[in-house]
């Protein structure tokens, strides 16, 4: 959309509406439109960051993912890979190593079935406006399925293995319900009564 403002009373020869010159106003409208995107992307790469294992504040978010790598060999994007993260997951483990402080070797041992990866305690930013949680991995996906179609088996074997814990703890959630919702431990004593009378 454009908007045509008079000219200044200095300039003697205001825009005409020629579409040559209409062209090529729109052609460097074009060039230099940015999207919400990039310019939040571009605000959050500014921003000073803080590393995960340390109080060491970096300029920006690639700096302390570098220095994290070096000083700490601690890759987040490779963790996140490996343990087959999510947004959330990625967040989770964000939190978790900025409230807990484990050490490099206790983050290696994580497995992501661990509870605290789906407790909503670490959606909770422990940084305010941490820079961290708002930039973006290159590998992130919105569906999960397309973490089966990797062509690495063990990346797909975990995806999957994390899948069946979820469906494992599912079930085991739906059947304390209906037990709950039917007692049905008190149904089987009251057979097993009515069965002894007899």
């Amino acid at each position: 959309m454009s908007i045509r403002l008079p000219a200044p009373s200095a300039i003697s020869n205001p825009i005409s509406d020629d579409s040559d010159n209409n062209s090529t106003a729109s052609e460097s409208e074009d060039d230099n439109d940015q999207t919400w995107d990039d310019w939040v992307s571009d605000s959050i790469a500014q921003q000073q960051c803080k590393s995960l294992f340390d109080e060491t504040v970096l300029s920006s978010v690639d700096a302390a993912l570098a220095y994290d790598k070096e000083t700490h060999q601690f890759s987040l994007d490779d963790t996140c890979k490996a343990l087959s993260l999510d947004f959330h997951g990625r967040v989770r483990l964000i939190n978790y190593i900025r409230k807990n402080k484990p050490t490099r070797a206790d983050v290696a041992k994580l497995q992501s079935t661990e509870s605290w990866f789906t407790s909503d305690e670490y959606l909770v930013p422990v940084v305010e406006n941490d820079p961290l949680l708002q930039s973006y991995s290159e590998d992130w996906t919105d569906s999960e399925d397309e973490n089966l179609n990797d062509v690495d088996p063990n990346r797909k074997i975990k995806a999957l293995e994390k899948k069946l814990a979820i469906a494992r703890q599912s079930l085991g959630d739906y059947r304390a319900l209906i037990a709950d919702k039917l007692n049905i431990s008190r149904e089987v004593e009251n057979l097993d009564e009515a069965a002894q009378n007899q």
